[in-house]
């Protein structure tokens, strides 16, 4: 330990300057240096009798004065006290000596670290140990008259040798630029997900959404929902809800191995908002014509069953022509195609059977496959125009069928007057 001669403080061997008041620990005292030092041009150390703080290189311009001269009887000028730091052994302004007992520092505890060269000094510590800077906020360039000590930037004017920032090796933990950044923090997804924190949660959870949106639009069809085919497919479902009324006649034919080929016509009608009605006659051949007629209000469905209306099950029974539209999907272009004076919009694409079979009142038999749609839009009203439907495997009066019906548009905004029959 070094024994700081102005304050008392103890200091670590390797403090050149103490921690305490800042006094030079290593300066060479003046008792101690051989008179052929102080030729001409000779450096003196600073803080020592010859040269205090302030000082610098001292050169002789004379002789000294003999004993019993006037100019050795003249009183010697008083310092400038801003321009010294006093210490016990040259202190003759009559202040007392400053003694100061009992300082403890841990010095494995808290540190600070040197603005000027980066040393790790004590918490508690005023200057640091490696070059004799103050430690903390800077002050006035004013001598402190209760400790005797210099601010920083005096300081550093006046001590002979200042170790530069080249010479010193900074600590890895220090950062010497001011007001540099610690290096942005890293995300840590190794050691399991265990070990995980909010960010890399976060970041997971995004990717798996990527990925499956992803493998929605580019396997699953997800990009037929931007394809012009689908805007004007669901243009023409909205134009078509909004009529106060059409109707369609209904054509077609049912095919089968037991019956043959049979033939079907009838009419379907829509009426705004939530009425719809289908009457389809079916010639089957060696068989009477089996007439099919159905009725939805609202949520309710019925059926004419030996000659009166029966309340039926809504999910087998639903004439509303505009479930064609309804969760469409597949959606491809068929190119422009001309329907009398009409130029309309070709294409084709799959729906649930049922929302065709529910027209003829049947229901969907195991291995039935899905309806295929074919459809002609007005390219200038985006009315219906025409709508092919083909299913396979319907039951139709107990036998499987494969079904083909055609839709065309026949009157629009007539009033039908649908109520419930009950």
């Amino acid at each position: 330990m070094k024994h700081c001669e102005l304050c008392g403080t103890e200091n670590p061997d390797e403090a050149r300057f103490c921690m305490k008041c800042g006094k030079d620990l290593d300066a060479v005292q003046i008792s101690q240096i051989p008179e052929e030092m102080f030729e001409s041009e000779t450096f003196t150390p600073a803080g020592s009798e010859e040269a205090p703080i302030g000082g610098g290189l001292k050169k002789k311009i004379g002789p000294e004065p003999d004993e019993g001269t006037e100019a050795f009887r003249r009183p010697i000028e008083k310092p400038n006290f801003k321009e010294q730091i006093f210490s016990p052994e040259q202190d003759d302004s009559g202040v007392q000596e400053i003694q100061q007992t009992d300082v403890t520092a841990d010095f494995a505890e808290r540190m600070q670290y040197c603005n000027r060269c980066g040393m790790a000094n004590p918490y508690d510590q005023k200057y640091c140990k490696n070059c004799g800077s103050e430690l903390g906020e800077e002050r006035i360039n004013e001598v402190d008259s209760s400790t005797g000590t210099v601010s920083r930037k005096t300081f550093e004017d006046n001590v002979a040798e200042i170790r530069t920032l080249t010479d010193i090796s900074q600590p890895s933990d220090y950062y010497a630029t001011e007001g540099a950044l610690p290096p942005r923090q890293k995300l840590h997804f190794e050691g399991g997900i265990a070990k995980w924190e909010v960010r890399e949660w976060l970041l997971a959870i995004l990717l798996t959404l990527i990925v499956f949106a992803l493998l929605w639009f580019f396997v699953f069809g997800g990009k037929n929902m931007f394809s012009a085919s689908t805007r004007n497919i669901k243009k023409c479902s909205s134009v078509m809800k909004k009529l106060s009324s059409y109707q369609l006649n209904v054509s077609g034919n049912l095919e089968s191995e037991a019956t043959g080929g049979s033939s079907a016509s009838g009419t379907i009608i829509y009426e705004y908002p939530d009425k719809a009605s289908s009457a389809i006659v079916l010639n089957i051949p060696g068989r009477e014509p089996v007439r099919i007629e159905q009725l939805k209000v609202s949520k309710n469905s019925y059926a004419l069953q030996s000659g009166s209306w029966q309340q039926a099950d809504p999910s087998l029974i639903n004439p509303d022509p505009n479930r064609m539209f309804q969760n469409f999907r597949g959606a491809e272009e068929l190119g422009n195609e001309n329907i009398g004076q009409l130029s309309c919009l070709h294409y084709r694409y799959r729906i649930n059977t049922e929302n065709v079979t529910g027209i003829l009142g049947a229901s969907k038999p195991e291995g039935a496959s899905d309806a295929l749609i074919e459809i002609w839009i007005d390219s200038t009203t985006f009315q219906l125009e025409k709508l092919s439907a083909t299913v396979i495997n319907v039951q139709i009066e107990g036998v499987k069928t494969r079904v083909s019906l055609l839709l065309e548009l026949a009157a629009t905004n007539q009033v039908y007057n649908l109520s419930a029959p009950l």
